[in-house]
């Protein structure tokens, strides 16, 4: 016999696959704005951050 599906369990598989989408994305975005800090930003407060990061990552910084 198949199995159907009722329309309480396809509602919260479908909440189940945005809430990992959107953890997905929080998680990417988080590590672009990561990324973005240690290696290409050059303000005045995160300088020894970012200039420690790109040591830390053997990327170019001097």
């Amino acid at each position: 016999m198949s199995e159907m599906i009722v329309p309480e369990a396809a509602a919260q598989e479908s909440v189940g696959r945005l809430r990992d989408l959107m953890l997905t994305g929080v998680v990417v975005a988080g590590a672009l704005l990561m990324l973005y800090l240690v290696l290409l930003s050059q303000g005045i407060y995160l300088h020894e951050f970012n200039h420690d990061g790109r040591h830390m990552f053997a990327a170019n910084c001097h």
